[in-house]
């Protein structure tokens, strides 16, 4: 059985609907607020994460969970007990940043599962193993779509935390400070214009280490609209607040009136494979970052039903599973585009390829 914390949210919902439609029919859903519709045709259970005795009734019987619902550390902790208590599986959405995490002995927890964190670290990954080694990558995340609440309130978090460095890139092995002259290339692939905000964080450092690339950047990138004028005026608290995260999601609101909801992570990637230098990029779209998160949500899930030997707490990073990962991601959600092309750069690519 799969078990579905949070299924009344987005991200929950199309959960439950990629595992149905992949066949799986044996899930759990848990709820906090409300019930969740058609409750005569689901397996339903009550868990708010800061109630312990209600995390252990939820996970008892549940061969792995997906756990969609923000919480804070005492929750995560409280959720983390029951797994390990029943040995079970657990794929959280949350990144595990300065969390005193109980001692896993017996369960396998993969956290920082979707977009970003998750695939943008994961996919250079997949890539780099085309070559004998890698010097330059330059990755983008392009989303343009609205934020949840749970959403708005962890990227607004994420931002004024003490792990990220904005408009910074690895340039020759060193972190450093972008130039503000610097020249961002422009994706014919796209009827609007992009604004790129730049940025390094412990997750990028480490993958670039990992990968011993030279040269390394990584972007959102986002249309002119009110989010990307909210984010940039910094008019908003270290700590996100009520009204900070209301004006965020307001603001993502107003932006996809006008503009399709769209989510892409794009890759350039450099590097050298039998003595020859070699260039290739790759494309992974979805409608939404929505639908690219609950995607990697549920093949994560799938994967873990058969890791019965691994035990321990893993980013997506870290875990060492990013190709069978991705092979299950486009089984279960075969919308999703995603193209490695090779002897090109994406600046290269017209309007008409990649299906973009």
């Amino acid at each position: 059985m799969i078990g579905i914390i949070g299924a009344n949210g987005d991200v929950g919902n199309l959960c439950y609907k990629l595992l149905s439609n992949y066949g799986i029919k044996n899930i759990k859903i848990g709820f906090r607020n409300n019930k969740p519709l058609n409750n005569s045709l689901r397996n339903s259970c009550y868990i708010d994460l800061l109630d312990k005795e209600s995390c252990f009734k939820f996970v008892k019987n549940c061969d792995s969970i997906i756990n969609c619902s923000y919480s804070d550390k005492k929750g995560i902790k409280n959720l983390l007990e029951a797994v390990e208590y029943y040995g079970g599986k657990l794929v959280d959405l949350t990144h595990y940043e300065d969390i005193e995490l109980p001692e896993i002995n017996k369960s396998l927890i993969c956290h920082g599962v979707g977009v970003s964190p998750g695939l943008s670290e994961a996919l250079p990954v997949i890539i780099s193993q085309k070559f004998d080694y890698v010097t330059d990558l330059a990755l983008y995340y392009v989303v343009c779509d609205k934020f949840s609440y749970s959403s708005a309130k962890s990227y607004l978090n994420y931002i004024n935390g003490k792990n990220i460095y904005p408009m910074t890139e690895i340039k020759n092995r060193k972190l450093q400070v972008i130039d503000k002259q610097k020249i961002y290339p422009k994706f014919n692939m796209f009827a609007m214009n992009l604004n790129m905000i730049s940025y390094m964080d412990f997750r990028t450092l480490q993958l670039s280490r990992k990968l011993g690339l030279k040269n390394a950047s990584f972007s959102i990138c986002m249309p002119e609209g009110e989010t990307y004028r909210f984010l940039m005026s910094g008019k908003f608290r270290k700590a996100a607040s009520e009204n900070d995260i209301k004006k965020l999601i307001e603001a993502s609101e107003k932006d996809t009136r006008n503009i399709d909801s769209n989510c892409c992570i794009l890759l350039d990637i450099k590097g050298v494979l039998s003595n020859h230098i070699l260039k290739k990029c790759m494309i992974l779209k979805g409608d939404s970052s929505l639908e690219i998160t609950s995607s990697v949500a549920v093949a994560t899930a799938i994967l873990l039903l058969n890791k019965n030997n691994t035990h321990g707490i893993f980013d997506m990073l870290s875990f060492g599973e990013s190709n069978k990962i991705l092979d299950i991601i486009l089984s279960v959600n075969e919308h999703l585009y995603y193209e490695v092309i090779d002897d090109t750069s994406l600046s290269e690519i017209r309007v008409s390829e990649g299906e973009i």
